[in-house]
């Protein structure tokens, strides 16, 4: 069980650093100064990279379900885990059992 935990979380900051390295090659190179060859490999990075970002398009009805279906079962979740459990015992109930 903890090993898919650390393999999750492993996939999930390779993923951040690798976006994080996108978006700083971007900014260091968005006064590139070109020579307009075919195979020039920064302005390939930069039309990729224009391309991902036209690519998306938000749309808010869309983005405020999703938020919504997302942060009910955590919502759920969550109070889960801080309400006391003593209290649904019978001890927490304050049941007396008479033998």
């Amino acid at each position: 069980m903890t090993n898919a935990k650390n393999i999750t979380r492993i996939i999930a900051i390779i993923l951040l650093v690798s976006m994080i390295l996108c978006f700083c090659m971007f900014f260091i190179h968005i006064k590139y100064d070109c020579t307009h060859e075919d195979n020039c490999p920064i302005c390939v990075l930069i039309h990729k990279f224009n391309e991902d970002l036209s690519g998306f398009d938000p749309n808010i009805v869309k983005v405020i379900i999703t938020i919504l279906l997302i942060s009910s079962p955590v919502a759920t979740y969550l109070r889960d885990k801080i309400r006391d459990k003593e209290k649904e015992t019978l001890v927490g109930l304050k049941v007396e059992l008479i033998n």
